[in-house]
This record gives C-alpha cells, sequence and structure tokens, in this order.
C-alpha cells in the first residue's frame, strides 16, 4: 500500500516565496501543501484548520515571527514538526528556534534537497541544522542522539558545571580562571564529558545542555 504523501503547512509573508515554496514541494508524490499563511496568527488559524505533519516557516515576518508562531503551534500540538526556513545563520537565532519548538533549521540559501531532506528527518522523529551552520560552530549531527537518549545523570557536579560554562560560550581558559584549575584539567572533563553523551562537538554539547535547560 502506498504511504500517504507528507501534509505541508507554507508560512512566509512573501507570496512569490511561497510559490517557490509549493512548486518544489507540492509536485512529488511524497509532499503534499494543504495550506499556506503570511502572518503568524494566519499560521495558527491555517494549523488548525489543516492539521498539517509539517511546518515550514519563515522567521522574521511582519508583527509577530516565526518563532511565536512555533511556539503557539508547538504548545498545541507537541507532536507537530516544524521547519525554520530562514536567512538568519546566526547560533542564537537558531537557538531560539528550537526553543520554541522546531525540529529543523534550515538556511535559505540551501540546495533545494536540504530542505527535502529536512522534512525527511523531520518525520522520523530527527532534528536538523543546515550544514552551513557547522561553519559558524554550530553543528548539531548527534545532539539530538544525546538528548533524547541521555539524561546526563552521569556526570558529576564539577563535569555539568563545565558543561554549563562551555555551553554559554566560555572558552578553556575563561572556564580555567573561572574554576582555578588548569586548561588542560578543563579540556579533560570537557572529553570526558563528550565521550559520556556520545557527543563529538563543542556545538554539540551546546545544542544538548539549552535542550536540557541547562542554559537558556
Amino acid at each position: 500500500m502506498k504511504k500517504a504523501a507528507a501534509r505541508l503547512l507554507l508560512v512566509d509573508d512573501h507570496a512569490i516565496v511561497r510559490a517557490g515554496y509549493r512548486h518544489l514541494l507540492d509536485r512529488q508524490d511524497r509532499f503534499t501543501v494543504v495550506g499556506e499563511a503570511a502572518t503568524a496568527d494566519e499560521a495558527y488559524a491555517a494549523f488548525r484548520q489543516h492539521r498539517p505533519d509539517v511546518v515550514i516557516t519563515d522567521l522574521a515576518m511582519p508583527g509577530a515571527s516565526g518563532l511565536d508562531a512555533a511556539r503557539r503551534i508547538h504548545e498545541n500540538d507537541k507532536g507537530i514538526r516544524i521547519i525554520m526556513l530562514t536567512q538568519h545563520t546566526e547560533w542564537g537565532y537558531a537557538r531560539a528556534a528550537f526553543a520554541a519548538g522546531a525540529s529543523a533549521y534550515v538556511v535559505k540559501n540551501a540546495a533545494a534537497s536540504e530542505l527535502r531532506r529536512a522534512i525527511f528527518l523531520v518525520l522520523s522523529g530527527r532534528s536538523y541544522i543546515s550544514p552551513s551552520m557547522e561553519r559558524r560552530n554550530v553543528s548539531f549531527a548527534g545532539a539530538q542522539r544525546g538528548a533524547a537518549g541521555l539524561s546526563g545523570k552521569d556526570l558529576t557536579l564539577r563535569q555539568t558545571g563545565v558543561l554549563k560554562m562551555i555551553a554559554s560560550g566560555m572558552t578553556a581558559k575563561e572556564i580555567s580562571g573561572m574554576l582555578q584549575i588548569s586548561v588542560k584539567t578543563v579540556e579533560y572533563h570537557k572529553a570526558q564529558i563528550m565521550k559520556k553523551l556520545e557527543l563529538r562537538t563543542t556545538a554539540e554539547l551546546a545544542v544538548y545542555a539549552f535542550q536540557r535547560g541547562l542554559v537558556y
């Protein structure tokens, strides 16, 4: 039996942009665009009406932002998959998007195949962030696995403290000065934390700590 196409809701204040997304996605058997919206309020109304599987929304819109739309929709349906599609490549925006309930953060200069990949990943329960963000020290690969499968309860009190400082953007030297320990010791703690949490990069640690409420 053929699997039903994933139902998509497109949110962007520019009609021509929505038309482009629709042309890109709606012509495929695996996706169907069930609604469009130009504002956060329209997005919520369209979500209530169409109950899509995935909401693809711009971040910056007149009035309430895509973050507001994502937060409101996610509060109503914790199982909804939200993809933030934006031109902003700063980590602060990505962090805010995930806090609002987004499952993926895709930059607008990405290839069309990247958006399709993000949709498939969020539908499978995973998260995604554009590879171009990795070049800005915002890697997300692996963080979903760590956040979903590990609570961090095996971290020592010192390791938890070091994790919070790393996630807050402090360097090893700054942490060393704050805790009155050597930089080498800080790096040792960091290595042990990454091993326990099965993460690979500093940015993955930051995402893990944020998702766990260790930093805000």
